[in-house]
């Protein structure tokens, strides 16, 4: 009989007490590395400096180098010393849910993903730079899935934009896809209307054509960009738009979807990534629920778009 969540959150409290037990010590370590860092810092720092400008021109330009260059090789060497302390603590946390859990899943916090993945396939072209951390691989059922931790800029050509965190997947697709249809959500229909909204979105993406679709509610909430206008249409078949529309009503219109070359990818903003230090008290309950809540919504994804089922061929034409 398979445990409940709440069963195998009780299995496993006193083995995040240990865990406290632990993190109060590596906190301690930290905090020796940080110093450790100040003093490697300040030594490099002044070092360079007297290399640089000589022990007679230790003056006014070495003074502002070691002043105001300190701080930033100071905060650089910590991050260096203390950063592995945090991801191998994070990969104990993760290990002790993961296994408890999900047994047939990875998780390896060590490992990852770089942006070379969305960019190879031009999926969100307009992304920036992509960096994906905390990866969870396995199956649900007959399809392989990754998903990570997503860290991104909003726009290449914006030099202000700030980071932003979501969920990153990659999923199995079961039919054949040559092409890349890109299915988002509708955000220039909402702000100005069908008809400035459309004017808008075909003059958003040169390289690919939009889609127009029969299906009134799902155009009201999504547009559609394609390489190619019928093999959109072969994968976003009434029964595929049905069920991307029920993730929508789930989750709300903030997952976008790249189907290409047999793939599905997907960004979902505004999950709450799964993250442990070791500044803060264990929090049992929200850290379990954290970890857990990205998967169950992945397994739910899949089975919601039928993933698993099997009827088409993948062979080549």
């Amino acid at each position: 009989m398979q445990k409940t969540k709440l069963e195998i959150l009780q299995q496993i409290r006193p083995k995040f007490a240990a865990l406290e037990r632990h993190r109060q010590q590596l906190q301690a370590a930290q905090e020796r590395q940080k110093i450790l860092g100040i003093a490697i810092g300040v030594l490099l720092v002044v070092v360079v400096s007297v290399c640089i400008f000589g022990l007679a021109g230790f003056t006014p330009m070495a003074l502002f180098g070691v002043l105001f260059g300190g701080p930033f090789v100071v905060h650089s060497i910590q991050k260096l010393l203390v950063q592995p302390i945090e991801v191998d603590f994070q990969q104990e946390v993760s290990h002790t849910i993961s296994q408890a859990m999900y047994p047939e899943l990875s998780f390896n916090d060590h490992k990852q993903l770089g942006n070379q993945v969305y960019k190879t396939t031009s999926v969100f072209g307009k992304l920036g730079a992509i960096q994906g951390r905390n990866m969870v691989e396995g199956k649900h059922g007959d399809t392989h899935f990754v998903m990570f931790t997503l860290y991104r800029l909003e726009a290449e050509q914006d030099n202000n934009a700030a980071g932003q965190s979501g969920l990153g997947v990659i999923l199995d697709f079961p039919k054949h896809i040559k092409g890349k249809t890109l299915v988002m959500p509708d955000q220039a229909q909402k702000s100005f209307g069908p008809w400035l909204g459309k004017m808008m979105q075909e003059f958003s993406r040169s390289s690919d054509q939009l889609v127009y679709l029969e299906d009134p509610e799902f155009e009201k909430n999504f547009v559609v960009y394609s390489t190619d206008q019928i093999e959109a249409r072969y994968i976003l078949t009434p029964g595929m738009m049905e069920n991307l529309l029920k993730l929508s009503r789930k989750f709300g219109n903030r997952i976008y979807y790249g189907f290409v070359e047999g793939k599905l990818y997907m960004i979902v903003d505004e999950v709450v990534p799964f993250r442990v230090g070791t500044d803060l008290p264990l929090q049992t309950d929200r850290i379990f629920y954290n970890f857990i809540y990205p998967v169950e919504m992945v397994k739910e994804i899949i089975d919601t778009l039928n993933l698993n089922t099997r009827i088409w061929s993948k062979g080549e034409d």
